[in-house]
C-alpha cells in the first residue's frame, strides 16, 4: 500500500497537507486548490481508497480539472479494514475484484454538492448509476459522513466510515422505504434470493399505498394477503426477466412476466390502470419503475378484454353470460376468434355483428371455440397433428400443420398462440369457428 501511494505521489506531483488543500491554499498563500486525487493521496487515512482508484484506473479521471465536478464519499482506511473483515477477504482480493469500478462509482456523484445540497437531498445520484440514500447525514443508512465540504480543483471530497456497496432490486426496494408491503411479500413468498441473483430484471413495484388500495378492494388484510397461494404468482407478474428502459416499456403494447402472463401497456398504463410513476430506478441486476396500483394476472375474459382485439369476442361472451363460465379454475384452451377474424366471417355469412349476436345457437358456436380440461400450447398441437380434440360444445375440432402453421377444420388459420391466462390459454384465430349442423 505505502509503494502505491508513493508512485501516485510522484505521478500527480508535489503533495500537500490535507488541512491545506482542504481550505483551497498552496505554498506561497495562493488559492489554487489540488484535485480530488491530489486531496485523496495527500490524506493517510484514505490509502486505501487512491489503492483502489489506482487498481481501477480512475486516478487520472479524479486527477483532471477539466473532469468533473464530482462529489466523492471517500471511505476511510477503517472504513474498507471493517468491509474486509466482513466479507472474509483482503485488500489484495478487493483490489483484484471485477467489482471495483462499480464500488468505487457509487462513492462519487456527477455534481459538487455542499453539505447543505447532501443534507437536504433523499437520493443523491452517482456515477454507478445507482442512487444514494441519505438522511441526517448517513448514506443507506449506514455509512456516515464524518466530514464537512473539503473542496478540490474539480469537486468536493466527504470522508465516511463505512464503504457503500451498490444495490441490487431487493436493497433498492428495502431503502428506499415506500415499497415495505411489497418487500414484506417477496420475503414471504420466497423470492428474495431470486430477485438477487443475476437477472437482469424489471420490476414494476407497487407502493405502500398501492398495496393498501389494493388490500380496501378486496376486502382483506395484509397478513391475508400474505398468506395467499397466488401471492407468488402475483409478484411474478410484475417481474419481467429483461432489462428494460422506461424507453422500452413505453414502446411496447405487451410485456411478459416471469408469471408467463404479458402485461398490456399504453401510454404508461399498465393493464388500463396502473400508473408509471417513477422510471429508471437502478439496481445492480436491474431496474425498477414504479406504479401506483397493484398488477393482477388475468384469466382469459381479462386477458381477453385487455388485449383489445378480440371486443366481437368478449361482447358475444358477455351476452351468453359465459363469463362466469370462463373465469373458472379450468384450465381451458380458446381458440378465439379475433376482431378481424369476426369481421370476415359476417362478410362470409351476409350478416350484420347484430344479426350474429342474435343467432338462438350462439352459446353453441361460442362453447365450439373452448376445450376443457386442459391448456394446450402450441407446441403440443404441432407435435400431435394432425389430429382432432373435443369442445365444451360436444363436437370436434380437426387442427393439422400446413406451411409451419397450425390450420382448424381445414380452413382456419391459427395467427397468434400461446396467450397465457391463469385459468389456461388463448390462440388467436382469423375465421369463426362454426360447429357441425346437428
Amino acid at each position: 500500500m505505502f509503494s502505491k501511494k508513493l508512485v501516485l505521489r510522484t505521478l500527480l506531483g508535489s503533495v500537500l497537507a490535507l488541512t491545506l488543500a482542504a481550505c483551497g491554499m498552496m505554498p506561497g498563500g495562493t488559492t489554487d486548490r489540488d484535485s480530488i486525487a491530489e486531496i485523496a493521496s495527500a490524506n493517510a487515512d484514505l490509502s486505501t481508497l487512491v489503492a483502489a482508484l489506482d487498481a481501477a484506473g480512475l486516478v487520472p479521471t479524479f486527477a483532471d480539472d477539466d473532469a468533473g465536478p464530482f462529489t466523492v464519499f471517500a471511505p476511510t482506511d477503517a472504513a474498507f479494514a471493517d468491509l474486509l473483515d466482513e466479507l472474509g477477504i483482503t485488500a489484495a482480493d478487493l483490489l483484484a475484484s471485477p467489482d471495483l469500478t462499480d464500488i468505487l462509482t457509487y462513492h462519487v456523484s456527477p455534481d459538487a454538492l455542499g453539505f447543505n445540497d447532501v443534507t437536504s437531498a433523499s437520493s443523491i445520484a452517482t456515477l454507478n448509476g445507482i442512487a444514494i440514500n441519505q438522511s441526517g447525514g448517513v448514506l443507506d443508512g449506514y455509512s456516515t459522513i464524518v466530514t464537512g465540504e473539503i473542496s478540490a480543483s474539480n469537486g468536493v471530497i466527504y470522508l465516511v466510515d463505512a464503504v457503500l456497496q451498490p444495490k441490487d432490486i431487493v436493497d433498492v426496494a428495502v431503502t428506499d422505504g415506500r415499497f415495505t408491503t411489497l418487500v414484506a411479500a417477496v420475503t414471504e413468498a420466497g423470492l428474495v434470493d431470486t430477485l438477487r441473483s443475476d437477472g437482469p430484471f424489471t420490476v414494476f413495484a407497487p407502493t405502500d399505498a398501492a398495496f393498501e388500495v389494493l388490500l380496501d378492494d378486496l376486502g382483506i388484510t395484509a397478513t391475508d394477503l400474505l398468506a395467499s397461494p397466488d401471492l407468488a404468482d402475483i409478484l411474478l407478474y410484475h417481474v419481467v426477466a429483461d432489462e428494460l428502459t422506461s424507453g422500452e416499456v413505453l414502446a411496447a403494447s405487451s410485456i411478459d412476466t416471469v408469471n408467463g402472463i404479458a402485461i398490456n401497456q399504453s401510454g404508461g398504463v399498465l393493464d388500463g390502470f396502473s400508473n408509471l410513476i417513477i422510471t429508471d430506478v437502478q439496481a445492480t441486476n436491474g431496474v425498477i419503475h414504479v406504479i401506483d396500483a397493484v398488477l393482477q394476472p388475468k384469466d382469459i375474459v381479462d386477458v381477453a378484454i385487455t388485449d383489445g382485439r378480440f371486443t366481437t369476442l368478449v361482447t358475444a361472451v358477455v351476452q351468453e353470460e359465459l363469463v362466469d363460465t370462463l373465469r373458472g379454475d379450468g384450465p381451458f384452451t380458446v381458440f378465439a376468434p379475433t376482431d378481424d377474424g369476426f369481421a370476415d366471417t359476417l362478410d362470409f355469412l351476409g350478416i350484420t355483428a347484430a344479426e350474429l349476436l342474435a343467432l338462438p345457437n350462439l352459446t353453441d358456436i361460442l362453447l365450439y371455440h373452448v376445450v376443457a380440461g386442459s391448456a394446450i400450447d402450441a407446441a403440443t398441437v404441432i407435435a400431435t397433428a394432425p389430429n382432432t380434440v373435443g369442445t365444451v360444445e360436444g363436437s370436434d375440432i380437426s387442427y393439422a400443420v400446413v406451411d409451419g402453421g397450425v390450420v382448424l377444420n381445414g380452413s382456419v388459420n391459427v395467427v397468434i398462440t400461446d396467450i397465457l391466462a391463469t385459468n389456461g390459454i388463448i390462440h388467436a384465430i382469423d375465421f369463426v369457428l362454426l360447429p357441425p349442423a346437428p
